[in-house]
């Protein structure tokens, strides 16, 4: 059977591959086995053409937010949201280069969380070729402002502490993980001392607290964990734990929580909480 790969997609192992300089792949290896693949890559396709190209469903998406594409990006993207005019794309550089840590466009970022700027969706004019491309703005999330909220967290910039604090003031013992999730990234990538005590409330909320335990007699039902509800309220515990402590603690609670799951028996979330535990040495070192 012969499979037909995207070509957006071998254009990523094409950029991958040879550093964005390949015109084409050879041979593509899946699972150490190899399959003779050609794909036709434009070979004037470079970063500054891509930063033109966002606006568009955020086509070449991939080759942008590339690790090693940083250092050339930022600026183009820095120059061409300093030239757009057109809102959609006004939002979309705002957001790349927030999501790389660039803080030009904060206020477009806020104003969009906040809903004083409505959004608007890039990902309408996505033509379908990659879904790295449609993932940008949402991230995984399903909710164009969940990637609005974890740029503004990687701004690290002060100014967007409050309305991601108003975002947290939603969070209740019902709240899921999903709609969880970016809130705490964000305020974890920020960073920032005042958003320590709300994220002590919200952690030592009833029902959002205590689902840790050491015994494995105490573990739920077999059924629960990995199936359910049970996942969900740990994993929404420990991102708000991680957040807190990204944020300096409050009166210890942070580490209590992450100690309490490091010596679960539930080997996958000790996992996760040794590791923001160790996170947190690094960054001291």
């Amino acid at each position: 059977m012969t499979r037909t790969l995207p070509a957006a997609c071998l254009a990523a192992l094409a950029f991958a591959a040879f550093g964005g300089e390949a015109s084409f792949v050879d041979v593509l290896v899946v699972g150490g086995t190899s399959r003779g693949v050609e794909a036709e890559v434009d070979a004037e396709f470079s970063t500054a053409d891509v930063v033109k190209t966002l606006p568009d469903g955020y086509r070449g998406g991939h080759v942008v937010y590339r690790p090693e594409n940083r250092a050339r990006a930022i600026p183009l993207l820095g120059k061409a949201f300093a030239a757009a005019t057109d809102e959609g794309s006004i939002q979309t550089y705002a957001l790349a280069l927030g999501l790389m840590g660039d803080a030009s466009g904060v206020d477009v970022l806020i104003e969009l969380l906040s809903g004083f700027r409505k959004i608007v969706d890039v990902r309408e004019n996505q033509r379908g070729e990659s879904y790295g491309s449609r993932a940008v703005m949402d991230l995984g999330g399903g909710d164009v402002r969940s990637g609005v909220m974890l740029a503004l967290g990687r701004t690290r910039d002060a100014r967007g502490l409050n309305v991601l604090l108003d975002e947290l003031a939603k969070v209740n013992s019902q709240t899921p993980y999903a709609q969880v999730r970016h809130v705490a990234l964000a305020l974890e990538s920020l960073g920032n001392a005042g958003a320590a005590e709300p994220l002590a409330r919200t952690l030592a909320l009833r029902g959002v607290s205590g689902h840790a335990v050491r015994d494995f007699r105490d573990l739920p039902p077999l059924g629960g964990y990995g199936l359910g509800s049970e996942t969900d309220l740990c994993l929404r515990e420990i991102s708000l734990a991680r957040a807190l402590l990204a944020c300096g603690d409050w009166q210890g609670l942070a580490r209590r929580t992450l100690d309490a799951y490091a010596h679960d028996p539930r080997g996958v979330l000790s996992e996760y909480a040794r590791s923001a535990l160790g996170n947190e040495q690094g960054m001291k070192k």
